[in-house]
């Protein structure tokens, strides 16, 4: 009787012991799908940050290339204008002074790409799966340059009308202080037009190839944009 009660005690702490392996195993199983989730809840919460991102960046890159393109055509025009064989030095005079706004520009080197360099800062890239981390690494490359270079036609463009400004008053007309239109006609009358045609020129046809690689450069970023953004809204 001793030894059948010694074996059911035995039967019955390994079935308590069991159950106790059991009731672990549960467990850790129950944190691992919770972790899991938790994992998938965060990539998709920054797969939706990478798309709103990207989404601003592609309507920011069309905005500046109908703004680059639109001050192409105006170059264009001026340069049409100039290539005349009529035209004077008054004639030449007076396109300066009614094409000053030209000189305004737009485009920024500014980009959506918080998410990404959070991802990248926290060490949480590798949440997404591997084809979009090296699209997100090739895009981000490409926003470097994009950077660099749109900084760079900035400061160019900068140089230029501040040289071409300084031959010439300077103001765009919704700003134009009310001033004597016989002060007006004597500061206009005091303008080196030899000077200031001549950088009027040569700052047009460098404005003319900084748009074009500006058009350029952003054309490509906003294809390979759209291109991500596909591929981020084809994962749902």
């Amino acid at each position: 009787m001793e030894q059948n009660n010694v074996r059911k005690y035995l039967l019955y702490a390994l079935g308590e012991i069991a159950l106790v392996m059991i009731g672990i195993l549960l467990a850790l199983q129950v944190n691992n799908w919770n972790e899991e989730r938790k994992k998938a809840d965060l990539a998709e919460s920054y797969l939706t940050a990478l798309k709103e991102d990207l989404i601003l960046d592609i309507e920011n890159f069309e905005y500046q290339i109908e703004d680059l393109s639109f001050q192409l055509s105006q170059i264009d025009s001026l340069e049409e204008i100039l290539s005349e064989p009529s035209l004077t030095n008054s004639d030449f005079n007076d396109l300066i002074k009614a094409n000053l706004d030209i000189i305004q520009t737009f485009e920024t080197a500014n980009l959506n790409n918080n998410t990404f360099l959070t991802l990248q800062n926290t060490g949480r890239v590798d949440l997404l799966d591997e084809i979009i981390q090296f699209r997100l690494l090739d895009l981000n490359s490409l926003q470097k340059v994009y950077q660099v270079m749109i900084t760079d036609n900035l400061q160019l463009k900068y140089n230029l009308s501040e040289d071409f400004i300084s031959e010439v008053p300077f103001y765009f007309h919704e700003f134009k202080i009310e001033i004597n239109a016989d002060v007006e006609s004597d500061i206009w009358n005091n303008v080196n037009w030899v000077q200031a045609r001549r950088k009027f020129y040569t700052f047009l046809n460098m404005m003319k190839t900084v748009n074009e690689v500006a058009i350029e450069i952003t054309e490509e970023l906003k294809s390979e944009s759209e291109d991500l953004l596909e591929l981020l809204n084809n994962l749902n």
